[in-house]
């Protein structure tokens, strides 16, 4: 699911789908953070270490799954 088809779902209250490897739309946190890009005071720089890092523990837990399942 790409980043505006979530948030497009989250501003019309659609329900994500139901796919168990989607994550869960925090609709609060999307809007909250939409709030404050628009006012400048959201900074994806300070940011980008956390979210580099948990993109990369999901793409090991996702390989360690599949290495499982092959066995």
């Amino acid at each position: 699911m790409t980043l505006i088809v979530c948030l497009d779902a989250c501003e019309t209250d659609h329900e994500a789908a139901t796919d168990e490897r989607e994550p869960e739309i925090r609709v609060e946190k999307v809007l909250s953070v939409r709030r404050e890009l628009g006012e400048g005071r959201y900074y994806v720089a300070e940011k980008l270490d956390v979210i580099v890092d948990r993109l990369l523990e999901d793409l090991l837990q996702d390989n360690r799954c599949k290495d499982d399942s092959r066995r």
